[in-house]
């Protein structure tokens, strides 16, 4: 079962939201707290709305709460993020693949704790991703395949301190039993698919993938 969380963060073009929403018509969906603007705009209902609710539109808040939708409101003053009730709920559900969108913006500080989230994820053994019209990010701590066009940009960085034994086939910069580091910050930044099929993989360590389908 896959969930996908829409938060408070930046958007963009509400078309690409209405294909993910489409490709993934069983999915469960949830709003964290200003996400449910965005969804309110989409027309969708969601099937939870959680969070402080500081930053939901009253108009939306009364039009959901009408609609039966169960409202999960938490304290202001909480140690969690609204997006990682909305983790936690999407995980209690029994959820294998979880997207988050609305997940980065102007907020670092949210941005990086949503990134932290996909760590989260993974430890679950859930798949994780960080969706939006032009990035799809996700951690790797094995290998994956990535089946994208020729051309397609890839950033590909470590996120742990330290990730070793690192292989790339398929890519304009191919590596081979590589490392990457926090101290080496570029390195992996912008590399270029070669062919339609590539491969990461790394040995130790948890690698963050950034696939770029269009550049802003």
């Amino acid at each position: 079962m896959t969930g996908i969380i829409f938060t408070g963060g930046s958007y963009g073009e509400a078309a690409f939201y209405e294909k993910l929403l489409a490709n993934y018509s069983e999915a469960v969906v949830a709003a964290a707290d200003g996400g449910a603007a965005f969804l309110e705009k989409l027309g969708v209902v969601p099937k939870v709305l959680l969070g402080d609710m500081d930053s939901v539109p009253r108009a939306v808040l009364e039009k959901y709460q009408a609609l039966g939708v169960p409202l999960e409101r938490h304290d202001t003053h909480k140690d969690e993020t609204d997006t990682e009730l909305a983790v936690t709920w999407c995980l209690a559900q029994g959820v294998d693949e979880n997207n988050l969108c609305g997940a980065t913006g102007s907020r670092i500080d949210h941005s990086y704790s949503n990134l932290f989230l996909l760590n989260r994820l993974l430890s679950a053994g859930v798949k994780g991703r960080i969706v939006d019209p032009v990035n799809e990010v996700f951690l790797v701590d094995d290998h994956c395949v990535l089946r994208e066009v020729v051309g397609t940009t890839v950033s590909v960085l470590a996120f742990t301190d330290r990730a070793e034994g690192i292989t790339l086939k398929g890519f304009e910069y191919p590596v081979t039993d590589g490392r990457m580091a926090h101290i080496l910050a570029g390195y992996g930044v912008s590399n270029v698919t070669v062919a339609e099929t590539a491969e990461i993989s790394v040995a130790s360590g948890v690698l963050l993938v950034d696939i770029i389908r269009k550049m802003a």
